[in-house]
């Protein structure tokens, strides 16, 4: 199977370490990814597993995903493409009541160092809007009795 190696070699995995996590021969997994034989659709599951990607993935190659953001701020919703940037932002919202962020990545952006530290980034200038927009949400939220 063609993207065996590449998916297990970018899990920083060695045959061996895959044959102890799945439980399958070296042999047979190196012919796997020889391309001398495939893998069941049971041990398909199982690699995918071990190296964090989908079945699919390991079978076509590498997918282009793509990210939006997605700000909900009172009635207002805006969607920004951003797969050119690779944005992991998913979602903020804003209420009155508060806030919430949804934040997406791919296994990838945990294991780099420079992918985590743009995730990060992006975290901080998704707090940055939450706060700026609540400061402005809360100028018109009605004033509580006693207060």
């Amino acid at each position: 199977m063609r993207w065996l190696r590449f998916y297990r070699e970018r899990a920083g995995l060695t045959l061996q370490k895959v044959a102890e996590q799945t439980g399958y021969q070296l042999n047979t997994i190196w012919r796997w990814e020889a391309g001398r034989s495939s893998p069941s659709v049971e041990a398909l599951h199982e690699l995918a597993v071990a190296f964090g990607v989908s079945e699919s993935e390991l079978l076509n190659g590498p997918t282009q995903e793509a990210w939006t953001l997605e700000i909900e701020i009172g009635k207002r919703k805006d969607v920004i493409d951003m797969t050119e940037t690779m944005g992991h932002v998913a979602k903020v919202s804003c209420s009155t009541n508060g806030a919430s962020l949804l934040l997406a990545g791919k296994w990838d952006t945990f294991r780099d160092d420079a992918k985590f530290e743009d995730f990060v980034s992006q975290l901080r200038a998704a707090r940055g809007l939450i706060l700026h927009n609540g400061e402005e949400l809360e100028k018109m939220r009605p004033a509580t009795a006693g207060a």
